[in-house]
């Protein structure tokens, strides 16, 4: 028997002597194929259907007019054996995406040939929409007809899953907008409803005051019930919250009291009015060749005096320009007070006031009793107080301009021994006119208001 089945074997016809072999039984010519040929022959026994040809002896052509190797004409050219029962014929020998077990997809067509289309047929394979994780996971893009898949837009993936957004939903465990990241931090703060302490600010007033938010939609809302950072006014707090006590909004290094910047004292010495460092400088953190006068800092020490005069040459007074190195009146005078004390504090030696007998210096403005006290700015409680000017360390002068070749340390320094000469106001030690620095040596700076 020949090998007739399939695409090879019936693309090139069925012979005629094979088809006489088989039975095809019938009584009348209805029971054959129709619109093929075939008549019922009666003569024959058992009667047969048997197909007319105008060759007797020719080939019986398999048709497959689409070529997607499903046939048309008699059974011996359909792929399955004619005597399996419902073996198919093409059902549209013209289109090649329809034949016998076809995928059924959304293309407007009966692919299987079952007469059902698209998704009314229960073996209709969807498209997969694009996005394919998250709450996006099995959404199918929905059928055109002969328009096909359609896209997938908001309104199918909402329609897979209510919890989809376009935007991340927090705090709901979920990928709600489909890019593999359920509640990410850089999105989702915190998660809806929780509640947490927390202030108008990191510094001054409005560090103050604890108040409360509350998280809405994965946001932390409104800090309520807090200080809030306001215009900065001469009062000796932080009310902008910046950090810096009375400082100027348009210049960090002034203030807003008075002429000096906030981190120096006004003083008047007869009819010359002067700035003066309210702390021992100390190096600054971002430029270590320049100094600062700032609370809680270690002193700048060691260090020469001809660098003492360089280094006030580039520390800032804000809005009024750079400071000096201060002289030995201004430096006594800012020291003794408006009331020409002897002691930064009072008339009287006090041990324990200043730190005058210790092993090493402490951090600048530590002991709250080394005080030379000036008027304060109004509004500006303690805003006249300049620390340290009795030990801790001794501090450069510049000299008298009639003696120019005079190195002198002023105040004495933790290193004294405790001596009341020494720690004076108008205690000095004199480098013998050596401009060498010492561990025990510091300084700070000054300012002329009338220059």
């Amino acid at each position: 028997m020949l090998a007739l089945f399939g695409a090879a074997g019936c693309s090139l016809g069925v012979d005629k002597d094979y088809l006489d072999t088989r039975s095809f039984g019938c009584v009348e010519d209805s029971d054959c194929l129709e619109g093929k040929g075939y008549v019922c022959k009666r003569d024959l026994d058992p009667p047969t259907c048997v197909r007319e040809l105008e060759e007797p002896d020719a080939p019986v052509p398999c048709e497959d007019q689409d070529e997607d190797t499903w046939f048309t004409g008699p059974l011996a050219c359909r792929q399955c054996r004619p005597e399996e029962p419902g073996c198919p014929e093409d059902p549209d020998d013209s289109n090649d995406q329809v034949f016998p077990g076809a995928t059924e997809r959304c293309d407007g067509l009966d692919n299987d040939g079952d007469d059902l289309v698209d998704q009314d047929d229960d073996d209709y394979v969807a498209t997969k929409c694009p996005l394919q994780v998250g709450v996006c996971l099995g959404a199918e893009r929905p059928c055109g007809g002969v328009a096909g898949p359609l896209e997938c837009d908001a309104a199918v993936y909402q329609a897979n899953h209510e919890q989809y957004s376009a935007e991340e939903i927090c705090g709901d465990g979920l990928d709600n907008n489909c890019d593999t990241r359920p509640d990410p931090t850089d999105v989702c703060q915190c998660t809806h409803g929780d509640v947490e302490d927390c202030r108008g600010g990191s510094f001054g007033e409005c560090a103050k005051v604890v108040g409360q938010r509350t998280c809405e939609g994965g946001q932390w809302g409104r800090c309520e019930g807090v200080t809030e950072a306001s215009p900065e006014k001469c009062d000796g707090l932080d009310n902008d919250c910046d950090g810096t006590v009375d400082d100027d909004p348009d210049d960090p290094d002034a203030s807003v009291c008075l002429e000096c910047p906030w981190n120096m004292v006004f003083v008047a010495i007869g009819d010359q009015r002067w700035c003066v460092d309210r702390w021992e400088n100390s190096r600054d953190a971002d430029a270590a060749a320049r100094p600062v006068s700032l609370p809680d800092a270690e002193a700048w020490v060691s260090i020469d005096f001809g660098d003492v005069i360089g280094a006030c040459a580039l520390a800032s007074a804000g809005s009024l320009g750079v400071k000096e190195a201060c002289p030995i009146d201004v430096w006594t005078q800012a020291c003794k007070t408006a009331n020409n004390l002897a002691y930064p504090y009072g008339a009287d030696f006090q041990p324990g006031h200043c730190n005058g007998n210790s092993p090493a210096p402490e951090l600048t403005g530590a002991r709250g009793t080394c005080v030379s006290a000036w008027p304060d700015r109004p509004g500006s409680p303690e805003s006249g107080r300049i620390f340290d000017m009795s030990g801790n360390v001794a501090e450069w002068v510049r000299p008298p301009v009639t003696d120019q070749t005079q190195k002198l340390v002023y105040g004495g320094s933790y290193a004294s021994g405790g001596s009341p000469i020494d720690l004076s106001c108008e205690g000095r030690e004199d480098r013998a006119g050596s401009p060498v620095g010492a561990a025990h040596i510091g300084f700070r700076c000054c300012k002329r208001l009338d220059d």
